[in-house]
């Protein structure tokens, strides 16, 4: 990305922080290059620099807007009056998770693309003294998000306005599907500075809440962190489920005689899969279980189906195991692995549907889709709608080991001798990251870890956008990771700052900070 704009967007942003402007409602502490616009939070991330440097080529204006009054010229650096961006017909506006809205001029709302994914709120004063503020989310699309809350308020139903004392420029809010609070289903950030009263103001950084990453869950789940990062819960030697605190003290084991995986945390629940062994006499069962933070009321909330035979006095099973077990807001979403169907349930057990009786794998949720490759269609990527359960095919490319984060499918490409490349998420932009044969591939902030099959499996990592590695220029050009640990690595997980990895039988874990030092045995 150009350095120089980059450094000036960071000097303004540390100046301001305003309100929306009621020109073509393109929010405060956006970048407008030409006929697109982007919030600051995406064009910082260096996964977006190639698609920034693009549209900074094709454009014959930067601009800058701060606020509803000030707007200023980042090619020339003066100020300029906000008709300049009224003057735009149409603007295609980004916001700091790449959802896609469209301004119009003379209109004071953004309208979402198809699929949106979207919520709104107004910020006004909620009294005489500007740290009392009132809160109202007006809108939202997040599925079953009934009920919202930001920090320091009471819960309150979408519509009903909190007021509360809020001391700094933003505030964390938080939808449940509960009045109660106890299932939680997406949280975002919503800019409290400059009450707006009636002007709608979106809510940046809205997801889901999700029980763990889909890196760390495609790795098996042996590991996730809080929501508030004072804890590790993480599959212990003998299998049953522990917790730690970050800084390894108060470790305390939460199950006995459970095998534990698919491990998710979300508010006060863990969610965990859980198979008995069969016997001469009991089948094969798997489940999933719920329980509180502190181990108390394990309970199964959702059970595999299983298939019985009989040989002798011997009983056999092939129990429908539950793979890819993942927690998005009041849902958990699976893999039959008898017939590999994509499937969801509710968080409490009820309405268990199919999604898709096609067979799929590495199960990512964004927003309202999952991506996920679809082992039916030769192992091409595909994307499913949360709600109708329409798919699509993003690419005809083969992949495994899918992981999608920051508007980027990272995979393992099949029909490249297994190299590590990246996909933009509508499948245009396709780059190969580097030349490393990449097998449980994990993505974390601005980094991939993987085990590499090019050097006996062993645990290496490389820049998110393939900077960082090592360059070889004989007897052909290639780029090649980092190595981490010279230890043969099966499963890798990540809770920033900190990778995890076993060997093939999934125990013991083995924590390493991501700069490779500080190697530990986990018990």
């Amino acid at each position: 990305m150009n350095k120089k704009l980059l450094g000036m967007v960071a000097a303004v942003s540390v100046m301001f922080y305003a309100s929306s402007v009621k020109a073509m409602a393109i929010p405060s502490h956006s970048i407008v290059i030409g006929n697109k616009a982007y919030s600051i939070d995406y064009i910082v991330k260096p996964a977006n620099y190639g698609e920034i440097n693009s549209a900074i080529m094709d454009a014959s204006n930067i601009y800058y807007v701060v606020n509803s009054s000030t707007v200023k010229d980042l090619f020339f650096n003066t100020y300029v009056s906000t008709d300049l961006i009224d003057s735009i017909p149409t603007i295609t506006y980004k916001d700091g998770d790449g959802e896609v809205y469209t301004a119009t001029s003379g209109s004071s709302t953004l309208q979402p693309v198809a699929n949106p994914f979207m919520s709104t709120a107004k910020v006004e004063i909620g009294s005489s003294f500007n740290l009392i503020k009132k809160i109202t989310v007006t809108n939202t699309t997040v599925p079953d998000a009934k009920y919202f809350t930001v920090d320091g308020g009471y819960i309150r139903s979408v519509g009903t306005p909190i007021q509360t004392t809020i001391s700094g420029s933003s505030v964390n809010v938080y939808f449940y599907s509960d009045s109660a609070g106890t299932n939680l289903v997406a949280t975002g950030k919503l800019d409290v500075s400059s009450p707006s009263g009636a002007v709608d103001r979106p809510i940046s950084n809205l997801s889901y809440a999700m029980g763990n990453s889909s890196g760390n869950i495609n790795n098996m789940g042996l590991v996730a962190g809080d929501d508030d990062n004072q804890w590790i819960y993480y599959r212990g030697t003998a299998g049953d489920l522990y917790k730690v605190k970050t800084d390894g003290v108060d470790r305390t084991q939460l199950t006995t005689g459970h095998d534990a995986k698919d491990i998710n945390v979300v508010g006060n629940e863990v969610y965990y899969v859980h198979t008995t062994a069969a016997t001469k006499t009991v089948p094969a069962s798997t489940s999933v279980y719920r329980m509180n933070v502190d181990g108390s009321d394990a309970q199964p909330i959702v059970s595999g189906g299983k298939q019985v035979g009989t040989m002798g006095n011997l009983v056999f099973a092939s129990a429908n195991q539950l793979d890819d077990v993942i927690v998005a807001g009041d849902w958990i979403y699976y893999i039959n692995h008898t017939d590999g169907s994509l499937n969801r349930v509710n968080v409490n057990g009820y309405g268990n549907v199919t999604i898709s009786t096609d067979k799929y794998t590495d199960i990512n949720i964004v927003k309202n889709n999952i991506y996920a490759i679809n082992m039916s269609q030769g192992g091409k990527i595909y994307k499913i709608d949360i709600n109708g359960f329409a798919a699509s095919k993003v690419s005809d490319v083969q992949a495994r080991h899918l992981n999608v984060t920051d508007n980027w499918i990272y995979y393992r490409n099949y029909s490249d001798n297994e190299k590590l490349y990246r996909m933009s998420i509508d499948g245009i932009e396709n780059d190969k990251l580097c030349d490393d044969m990449a097998y449980n591939i994990n993505v974390c902030g601005d980094t991939v870890y993987y085990k590499n099959g090019s050097d006996g499996n062993k645990l290496y990592k490389i820049g998110a956008d393939g900077t960082g590695g090592q360059q070889v220029l004989t007897p052909v050009a290639k780029t090649l990771g980092n190595k981490l640990s010279n230890d043969v690595v099966e499963y890798i997980n990540v809770v920033d700052p900190t990778v995890y990895y076993t060997p093939l039988s999934m125990t013991p874990l083995t924590s390493i900070v991501k700069d490779g030092s500080n190697k530990t045995t986990l018990k």
